[in-house]
């Protein structure tokens, strides 16, 4: 089924349903869990000796179509999802 429906005419209707958008909630790369579980592994097989011959480096990443910037959800107010 095909619809002819404009982006605002959709945002308009999702608003009149009670969902109006969100900013979406920013939840960590890593859990605490994995984090502990990662840095015991590392531990357990790596000395200081080891860590003092790796190179850390900054890294970046680059967009070159769109934005990685402020995403959102559509959900009902009180409805956040953890």
């Amino acid at each position: 089924m095909e619809v002819d429906l404009s982006v605002w005419t959709a945002q308009r209707i999702l608003r009149k349903a009670d969902l109006p958008a969100w900013q979406s909630v920013k939840k960590p790369l890593i859990s605490v869990r994995n984090k502990k579980a990662r840095l015991a592994f590392a531990n357990a097989y790596w000395t200081a000796e080891d860590w003092r011959r790796v190179l850390f480096s900054d890294e970046i990443k680059i967009n070159l179509f769109g934005s990685d910037g402020i995403k959102f959800v559509r959900r009902r107010a009180n409805k956040r999802f953890k």
